[in-house]
């Protein structure tokens, strides 16, 4: 059965502490380097969410057109 409508999906990453932690001493490069960091972290770890969920679609998308 094809459903009618707009398939969607949904992606989530989370940072654990040690990942994101950050100090609030230091000087201000130095918390825009962490800063920096955690973003391309959770930028690298959002895109293979995204990856996957976009399988997930297509998987689904296949199946549901073969019906």
């Amino acid at each position: 059965m094809l459903h009618r409508g707009y398939p969607y999906g949904t992606a989530e990453v989370v940072i654990d502490k040690e990942e994101a932690y950050a100090t609030t001493f230091g000087s201000k490069k130095r918390k825009q380097e962490l800063s920096n960091t955690v973003k391309t972290k959770a930028a690298i770890k959002l895109t293979s969410e995204v990856e996957d969920m976009f399988q997930r679609l297509h998987t689904n998308l296949e199946r549901e057109q073969a019906e």
